[in-house]
């Protein structure tokens, strides 16, 4: 995939017809949206079996929060990955693009043991020694959006 485009920018009725102009704009590929695509897989795997443009990656929203305090919460985050993971797999892309974090960390100061960034660290690595076994068995790759340097900042592991 060289270039793809959102399917936001791509104003038209059907899928089909949005690939078709997503291909005339000289684009490979749609970067298709998590959060309201899950009604839309059938009508984009058909379209696609037409051979227009194809699917590129499917974005989850910037409101994840995979280092969360509270498990709930970092389960949901979890659980819609891997959704956004099987319907890559349905529609043909080829892989999830998310940013496991975005605004200011609400986890403890435990130093001398621990800053905040690296607890959040710690807990988005464990996230990430399974999440790439299970993109290897639906043959797709995961794209982490760029996390701030505050984030990164001071981080031993």
């Amino acid at each position: 995939m060289k270039i793809a485009i959102h399917e936001a920018l791509l104003n038209a009725p059907t899928e089909r017809e949005r690939l078709q102009m997503a291909h005339e704009l000289g684009a490979d590929g749609v970067e298709y949206q998590a959060e309201t695509l899950a009604e839309r897989v059938e009508e984009i795997a058909l379209a696609v079996g037409e051979g227009v443009a194809r699917p590129s990656v499917v974005r989850l929203g910037l409101d994840l929060n995979l280092v969360s305090t509270d498990l709930a919460v970092r389960q949901a985050g979890l659980d819609r990955v891997r959704h956004a993971m099987t319907m890559a797999v349905d529609i043909g892309a080829s892989g999830v693009v998310f940013a496991p974090h975005v605004g200011a960390l609400a986890l403890p100061n435990l130093m001398p043991w621990r800053a905040p960034n690296q607890l959040a660290a710690e807990l988005l690595l464990s996230h990430l020694s399974w999440l790439p076994d299970l993109a290897y068995v639906f043959v797709l790759q995961l794209y982490l959006l760029p996390l701030p340097q505050s984030f990164l900042a001071n981080v031993v592991l």
